[in-house]
């Protein structure tokens, strides 16, 4: 889902590239892009949405809405995944420790990269909930800190930081491991690929 923020003119648009990895994953006839606001394109979906890719405007109400709008449309044990939330921008990080790590029909709740993922059921076990509360005690006191230093750390640094910090966070449960470990190995295959 998209805001003006990702269409305006000087900002990057990542839709050919999501588009080139869809295809390069062979899956391109099962996902669907939709580039246009979140309020224009809920009405026209109907439910039984397996992953919603959120990545629209960065302000902490307008993430919340797209993702409380979205939520009745997510099929049980479907995924959501907030860009720039794990350790990014102000709004996504906050929606996902107020929201997302207190909600119950969250679980699996794993990060890779800048991405927060998790998956819809509303009856997530006891250990889940435990788990979800200590992530997101963690991942508050990590938010203060890094959100004291954004500006001044760079970008490699940042990003062995969250990859190692991601798989610390996800060590708890070994689905998301698992996830997290097929993603990152995607992601270094291409990039060796295009060089």
């Amino acid at each position: 889902m998209g805001t003006n923020e990702h269409t305006t003119t000087g900002i990057l648009s990542t839709l050919e590239v999501f588009k080139a990895n869809i295809k390069m994953s062979s899956i391109d006839d099962w996902v669907v892009p939709i580039v246009m606001k979140s309020e224009e394109a809920i009405c026209c979906w109907r439910d039984g949405i397996r992953l919603l890719f959120i990545d629209g405007s960065h302000e902490y109400s307008q993430v919340k809405k797209d993702l409380l709008s979205w939520l009745p449309k997510l099929a049980p044990k479907g995924i959501v995944a907030l860009h720039d939330s794990f350790l990014g921008l102000p709004g996504p990080t906050n929606v996902v420790l107020e929201i997302v790590l207190q909600n119950h029909e969250f679980y699996h709740v794993g990060f890779i990269g800048s991405i927060t993922f998790a998956g819809k059921n509303p009856r997530a076990s006891s250990f889940e909930q435990i788990r979800k509360r200590l992530l997101r005690m963690v991942l508050a006191i990590l938010w203060r800190i890094e959100s004291r230093n954004y500006d001044t750390h760079n970008k490699l640094v940042r990003t062995h930081f969250n990859f190692i910090l991601s798989l610390l966070l996800n060590f708890t449960s070994p689905r998301v491991l698992h996830l997290t470990l097929a993603s990152y190995s995607a992601v270094l295959k291409a990039f060796l690929q295009n060089g």
